[in-house]
């Protein structure tokens, strides 16, 4: 009886174990379309006054961080991108004028911040490129607000040598559920957007 009772038992904590290990593992959190916060336009070496592939990432009362995944090509940010950009400073004016300050963010210089929306273009030597050569990378883009992670993007840029073309992978919001932010673990995040991307180059 008392061999019994000791199974009975030793099972019962196996089980309150098992249900507090699994409580205590996060879920992955809930995703959501996002909509009408991100806008580009793709750059012609020869019909377009643009610099590169523009894009505009708008997200209101968020920390919004961008970074390209390879040393590839550079992020042009205007003159006006100074009141938004948070590293606006400690990046490198390339071409100095008298009248307007423009930055560059090399792949040394990322991520970089900006506050509510960011508006950049991604920049390559497109002459530098063979006949039929074509350079391609991502950026990512991640939002915060209050120190939660709100929502992500992730894009592919890919240039040759008549312009520069853009494809959305991802634009994603985490809502808030009952009124709460979502805990969203950065390693989860950057691992998922990893994958995300491996996935879109094995299709393509």
């Amino acid at each position: 009886m008392k061999q019994k009772l000791c199974i009975f038992a030793a099972g019962v904590m196996a089980a309150i174990a098992l249900v507090f290990t699994a409580a205590c593992v996060p879920s992955e959190p809930k995703e959501a379309d996002s909509e009408d916060n991100l806008s580009y336009r793709e750059y012609n070496v020869l019909l377009s006054s643009l610099r590169g592939g523009a894009l505009t990432f708008d997200y209101e009362g968020c920390t919004i961080e961008l970074t390209l995944r390879e040393d590839i090509g550079s992020l042009y940010l205007d003159q006006f991108q100074d009141e938004c950009c948070l590293d606006w400073e400690r990046l490198t004016d390339e071409d100095p004028d008298e009248y307007a300050v423009d930055k560059y963010a090399h792949f040394s210089d990322l991520p970089i911040r900006f506050e509510d929306k960011a508006d950049v273009q991604w920049v390559v030597d497109h002459f530098g490129l063979e006949e039929g050569e074509t350079a391609e990378n991502y950026l990512t883009v991640i939002a915060e607000q209050d120190e939660y992670i709100t929502g992500y993007a992730v894009v592919c840029l890919s240039a040759d040598r008549e312009g520069t073309a853009v494809e959305v992978v991802a634009n994603k919001d985490f809502p808030k559920i009952r009124g709460k932010y979502q805990e969203v673990d950065r390693a989860w995040l950057d691992e998922h957007i990893e994958t995300l991307i491996s996935e879109h180059e094995n299709e393509n």
